[in-house]
């Protein structure tokens, strides 16, 4: 079986794998189902291509799965492991494709060498080598949020105008740029004094899917309204961030019978980079920094965010609290 949304088997299946295609072709149209959030299913499949062009220059999956004995499945993962490297993939990037194989093998009800003790000493020893420091998204703080909005004419250049209010939103909901994507006109509801809620139906930390509301400032509101009226103008009526035209400066007119769909994920970090160096979590940062500075509590930050946890928070402010720590606030008493 072989489909760009499925899993692809190649070579003779051994006898006690027999039933194999038909597991794989359940276990595609599971993933794909409408119930399994986008991420994942992107994800998944992602992780199985990756793996897939691994193996079958090695013989397929039959040759990988010719013994029943987990463990004899070590030097093909070895090898695969030291393919990802020679690739220049982070740590973190490798362990999630190991977990993808992991997760798709035990799907297929097949042996998972990835999960005997020798092949976990062996990627946890190799992948420490190839640690390196987290890296942190340059901040976008309030100041040049505010300049981009003042600057940016909503009758002016039409794609410029859907990034300014990309940024507008993101700093406003700190949420990431899956998030906003993903987000609906009917998403957004307008409160009475100007400003307004971004319901967000799902995160990276909500596996529930239970949901969140993030505040929108006045002017986040002034100028979605705007964009709002566009989008309907055009025929849109679902997804909030819409495609903008080639060959005119206007939001794209969507089409007689056609499925209305938001913009790419890369097209969102296009469009941020409009403004410079920055990533989709350049605003998530940014203001969580500014919250920090005006003396909001990590707890209230941390619900601004929708964070698990405390961590990435004073990951994010480690700079400032040295500068504003002990050590600088008694220097300067004592004179240092």
């Amino acid at each position: 079986m072989s489909s760009s949304k499925g899993l692809s088997l190649v070579g003779e299946l051994p006898p006690h794998l027999q039933d194999l295609t038909a597991s794989a072709e359940f276990v595609s149209k599971m993933m794909n189902s409408e119930h399994v959030p986008k991420n994942m299913r992107k994800n998944f499949f992602s992780d199985w291509r990756s793996w897939e062009s691994f193996i079958n220059e090695r013989g397929g999956m039959a040759a990988f799965l010719a013994h029943p004995d987990p463990a004899r499945q070590l030097p093909t993962l070895q090898s695969y492991v030291k393919s990802l490297i020679d690739k220049g993939l982070k740590a973190s990037t490798i362990k999630r494709l190991i977990y993808g194989l992991s997760t798709a093998l035990k799907l297929l009800g097949v042996p998972d060498g990835t999960s005997t003790s020798l092949f976990r000493f062996y990627l946890n020893s190799t992948l420490k080598a190839l640690a390196q420091p987290a890296t942190q998204a340059t901040p976008m703080q309030w100041q040049m949020v505010n300049a981009i909005r003042d600057s940016v004419d909503p009758k002016g250049d039409i794609k410029l105008f859907r990034a300014s209010l990309i940024i507008q939103i993101a700093y406003d909901t700190l949420c990431r740029g899956s998030e906003l994507v993903a987000v609906k006109q009917a998403d957004i509801t307008f409160n009475d004094n100007g400003t307004g809620k971004l319901f967000v139906s799902r995160s990276k930390s909500d596996q529930a899917a239970i949901g969140a509301y993030r505040m929108l400032t006045k002017s986040s509101v002034l100028m979605i309204k705007q964009w709002i009226a566009m989008a309907n103008a055009a025929g849109r009526y679902e997804y909030l961030l819409c495609p903008v035209s080639a060959d005119s400066n206007a939001i794209r007119k969507l089409k007689k019978d056609s499925v209305e769909k938001p913009i790419g994920y890369s097209r969102l970090l296009a469009d941020i980079k409009m403004f410079g160096d920055f990533t989709a979590h350049s605003t998530r940062v940014g203001a969580a920094l500014d919250l920090l500075a005006h003396n909001q509590s990590t707890t209230h930050v941390q619900l601004a965010g929708g964070w698990k946890g405390s961590a990435m928070i004073a990951y994010y402010n480690r700079k400032a609290e040295v500068e504003d720590g002990a050590v600088a606030k008694v220097s300067t008493i004592i004179g240092r």
